[in-house]
């Protein structure tokens, strides 16, 4: 019986703390999109602080991070 709460338990804890993640890649209130020549590039600030620029290798997405 102990193993079926503890069980229950961490489902609930999994599920509770999925929803409260941002959707990274598709945020309309911390995205945009920069206009280049040659490329439009998407972009996402969150925090507050010193910029940290992150750049995902050849085939990638920003689900990497």
């Amino acid at each position: 019986m102990k193993k079926y709460f503890i069980l229950l338990l961490s489902f609930f804890l999994f599920f509770s703390c999925s929803s409260q993640t941002p959707e990274y890649g598709n945020s309309l209130k911390n995205g945009g999109i920069m206009h280049l020549k040659d490329a439009d590039i998407y972009y996402e600030i969150y925090g507050k602080g010193k910029p940290l620029f992150l750049l995902h290798g050849n085939g990638g997405s920003i689900d990497a991070f």
